[in-house]
């Protein structure tokens, strides 16, 4: 590995560097691999992008931005998801037609599913169903954080012996 510098973070060498910018413009791995080590065959070279994305070990946040996906951008997209909309054209008392502007719900759920999951929010999607078995739809269950468990009770240890220091029941409180 090369040595870290400023403006070589990670501590890249040139040909991993060379893949790395090949694979975050095509997000193939074994393309980039072909290109940047100059791989002879589709073995050598889906084997030399699969060690290579194990070996680097580049945050995923870094990497979003120096795509240009910033945390503010990603935020800008998601919400541009969630007010998704799509044109439909109707039939207009069989004199023409007419296009409208309507609510895309099926994008809306996909980016309100993915908001859930950027925010660690998605703890489970679940189908839910009616009293026939017929499935209704998706429900989003959100990450409810757990109540505070209440301390174990003291445990008994062989022949039925508590550990010193436990008061037992019975046991007159020391005043």
């Amino acid at each position: 590995m090369a040595k870290k510098t400023p403006s070589n973070p990670y501590g890249l060498t040139i040909k991993e560097r060379k893949w790395l910018k090949i694979y975050l413009e095509s997000g193939n791995a074994t393309k980039a691999a072909r290109e940047a080590y100059g791989c002879t065959t589709d073995s050598s070279a889906s084997t030399q992008g699969s060690m290579l994305l194990r070996k680097l070990d580049i945050p995923m946040n870094d990497l979003l931005d120096d795509m240009g996906l910033s945390d503010g951008c990603l935020a800008l997209l998601l919400k541009e998801g969630l007010a998704a909309t799509k044109i439909v054209t109707k039939r207009v008392d069989g004199k023409g037609t007419t296009t409208d502007d309507e609510p895309d719900h099926a994008i809306r759920k996909f980016y309100l599913e993915l908001t859930y999951k950027v925010k660690g929010k998605l703890v489970n999607l679940v189908q839910h169903q009616d009293g026939q078995g017929n499935v209704i739809g998706p429900v989003i269950l959100p990450a409810i954080p757990q109540p505070a468990q209440a301390p174990a009770e003291p445990t008994q240890g062989p022949a039925g012996q508590v550990a010193p220091g436990v008061p037992q029941p019975g046991d007159e409180a020391a005043a």
